[in-house]
């Protein structure tokens, strides 16, 4: 394993830890001491959707940019 891996793995491990964390704090507003619209709760769902399709595009246009080499057209 490389070290830019290491970093990767250790950092990454750390940060989803913390995510995680993040929205099992967003799920306790579920509990009985708040009030909340079916529309509110639909939002919280949606930006964290999207936050999470914006993450995994990053990580596809990486892998994108490492394959944009030559190659001839197969016939």
């Amino acid at each position: 394993m490389s070290e830019r891996n290491i970093r990767f793995r250790r950092l990454a491990e750390k940060r989803v830890s913390k995510a995680l964390n993040a929205i099992r704090l967003i799920g306790n507003l579920s509990s009985g001491n708040y009030e909340h619209t079916k529309d509110e709760v639909t939002q919280i769902v949606n930006a964290l959707q999207n936050g999470i399709a914006e993450m995994e595009a990053r990580f596809e246009q990486h892998y994108k940019q490492e394959d944009m080499g030559f190659r001839f057209d197969r016939h």
